[in-house]
């Protein structure tokens, strides 16, 4: 990965941090909540879980409702904020190119269980590592689902498994611990509950377990931006040249400007790949599956 991205510093191993944004993720919330007031979400939400498979009516992603001036926004909340592009470089030991944007809404549903990505994992969408940074929109209780991670540091690679489900052709099944094997092993666990209002957390979630979405009484808001390198990826890259090219219309500072110019290229370098790269990328990914060990500390 480093070698496709042209690393610039060595990568240091902190695959979770909560970050204060203050003022810049105060603005961005209220102006998230202040549009949504506006939508019809009722409506809206009811036409498009009718859309979803029964296992996966419990949330939706509402981020193309966002007109594009709160999209630009938080386009440069996700690129310009300076504590979460040092703590990206650090970690990736480059900076990382914007992969998706989501604007989750996840509500109650009494006919599903505690399965899929509610229960105990780590995510299977791109190679080596990634970050997610999860911004909570709304307040969050034990009753709309605080996301729950894994904090031991002997389980923070991908190559140190719990015992778990790797065999199924089912990617919701694939990969899944229960709670009992997490506890047995660890009691190292975290959540959004620690969380103060305005607060980012960045965290890797190839390589750290963890598990959220099973609200259980009241919906919640979450905004969630997702980083990655130019490796393997299970799928493509949002394009987020709209949002940019409005930044560029009123950006004069030159560091930003350079910030948008290397998203815009990172986007381009990756979806222009030759065949070649892409195989390469995924047998390099195929390849280090081979290196995973199942771990037991009790």
């Amino acid at each position: 990965n480093r070698i496709l991205n042209n690393a610039i510093t060595k990568p240091k191993q902190i695959p979770f941090k909560v970050i204060k944004t203050g003022q810049d993720s105060d603005i961005l919330i209220s102006s998230i909540n202040e549009y949504i007031k506006n939508i019809d979400l009722r409506n809206v939400i009811k036409s498009r879980i009718n859309q979803l498979l029964n296992k996966l009516r419990y949330r939706v992603d509402l981020y193309d409702l966002l007109d594009i001036d709160i999209k630009t926004k938080i386009i440069e909340f996700a690129l310009f904020q300076k504590k979460i592009r040092l703590f990206n470089l650090n970690y990736f030991g480059f900076n990382p190119r914007i992969h998706k944007i989501e604007l989750l809404y996840n509500m109650p549903n009494n006919k599903l269980s505690e399965e899929g990505s509610k229960l105990w994992h780590r995510d299977l969408d791109c190679d080596y590592k990634n970050i997610k940074l999860f911004l909570p929109l709304n307040k969050i209780t034990k009753e709309n689902v605080p996301f729950f991670y894994l904090k031991d540091k002997r389980l923070k690679s991908r190559f140190d498994t719990l015992k778990t489900n790797n065999t199924s052709l089912d990617l919701w099944k694939r990969g899944r611990v229960d709670n009992e094997t997490i506890e047995a092993n660890s009691k190292n666990i975290d959540s959004f509950l620690s969380l103060k209002k305005g607060d980012s957390l960045l965290i890797d979630t190839v390589n750290i377990y963890h598990k959220g979405g099973y609200c259980k009484s009241k919906p919640r808001l979450l905004l969630h931006i997702s980083y990655q390198g130019n490796g393997w990826t299970s799928d493509k890259p949002q394009n987020f040249s709209k949002e940019i090219k409005k930044i560029f219309k009123k950006e004069s500072n030159k560091r930003k400007l350079k910030i948008l110019n290397d998203e815009l290229n990172n986007y381009k370098i990756f979806t222009k790949s030759t065949k070649k790269l892409k195989i390469t990328r995924k047998l390099i990914y195929k390849l280090s599956n081979f290196f995973i060990s199942e771990k037991r500390f009790t």
